[in-house]
């Protein structure tokens, strides 16, 4: 039996409504803060309890011959949407910051210029579509 999955190579990257073209990667990490503590209560075991949510991520975006601009700079605040395939119904959604940009240029073999963008949630990220856990 072929074992068949849902590919990347239809991902979109929408930021403030508009599709970006020229984007070749993203990355979405979700994570919470863990509290623990111990008490008698707890016959000496660590007891934890999720605390606050936390959402990073990288945008990969090449760029193009006769580009007049960049996309994104380091402190924009955006509305993001990161669609992981190409249905329109599963994707990463919010406002996010730009907190860094690299743009490594080889000037030795002079393959493509790929600037790399890193960001952080500005408040909630939602879940769409297939993305968001049966049940909640």
């Amino acid at each position: 039996m072929a074992c068949t999955y849902v590919s990347g190579k239809d991902g979109t990257v929408y930021l403030e409504g508009a599709e970006v073209s020229h984007m070749r990667n993203f990355n979405v990490d979700s994570s919470v803060n863990i509290d623990a503590f111990a008490t008698n209560a707890t016959g000496g075991w660590n007891d934890r309890t999720p605390g606050v949510k936390d959402a990073t991520g990288t945008l990969e975006w090449v760029l193009p011959v006769g580009f007049t601009s960049t996309p994104l700079d380091v402190g924009d605040c955006i509305q993001g949407q990161f669609h992981v395939d190409g249905t329109g119904n599963n994707y990463y959604s919010g406002k996010i910051v730009i907190e860094s940009e690299g743009v490594p240029v080889d000037v030795t073999a002079g393959g493509a210029i790929v600037y790399s963008y890193g960001w952080g949630n500005a408040g909630v990220l939602t879940k769409n579509g297939g993305l968001v856990r049966s049940g909640s």
